[in-house]
């Protein structure tokens, strides 16, 4: 809404008597953006005069987007991400909103990262605002060994005091689907006599 007076059009009417100075049209809402032509009328007691004015109504006023507060979510244990809806907090615009987009849709599937997430409006006038909230998808959850090898009791020969073992590779599962595996020996290593302990890891991306 926006409201003018003869003052705002008037350009140095005079008269050698009082003047008494009207328009015909002083206010404007946004269905009237655009152009208008008004009619200035000076009067005094006696006579009148009339001139044209164009009143240019414009809308320069952006919308006023709020987005969601930064958001840290959690992986499940039998998944490597999360679904996840949002809506804006607020959205303003004195003559309305035309349009709104976000760089992701809501409800998309999120991986485990970093994500930004923007928000954009735009109102009739091609005025427009964008905000932005930061998700962050985390894994916390750490692999787990199906199965471990069992304490191994082994004897030297007669000419060694060493004795290799070997064992396959043990099985570890993760939410990830993505697992880098490590171990304090390699199998086929050669223990020499006495209690040695062995070490197996599993690791996923997140470090866990």
């Amino acid at each position: 809404f926006v409201q003018i007076d003869e003052n705002d059009v008037d350009n140095g009417s005079n008269d050698n008597c009082s003047l008494l100075l009207s328009i015909s049209d002083s206010s404007w809402s946004c269905t009237d953006l655009g152009t208008d032509t008004i009619l200035l009328v000076g009067s005094d007691a006696y006579q009148s005069d009339t001139a044209l004015s164009v009143v240019t109504i414009l809308d320069t006023t952006a919308p006023v987007l709020t987005c969601q507060t930064d958001t840290t979510l959690y992986s499940t244990s039998d998944t490597s991400g999360v679904m996840f809806s949002w809506s804006l907090n607020g959205q303003y615009d004195n003559c309305g909103i035309d349009s709104s987009w976000s760089s992701v849709s809501s409800g998309s599937w999120f991986p485990v990262g970093t994500y930004t997430i923007y928000t954009f409006a735009k109102d009739n006038a091609g005025n427009s605002d964008s905000c932005f909230f930061i998700l962050e998808v985390l894994d916390t959850i750490a692999p787990s060994f199906t199965s471990c090898l069992s304490d191994t009791l082994l004897y030297t020969d007669s000419v060694s005091c060493s004795v290799p073992l070997n064992w396959p590779q043990q099985i570890a599962t993760d939410n990830s689907d993505s697992i880098s595996y490590s171990a304090t020996d390699s199998s086929g290593t050669y223990f020499s006599i006495g209690a040695n302990t062995v070490k197996l890891f599993a690791t996923d991306p997140s470090g866990n």
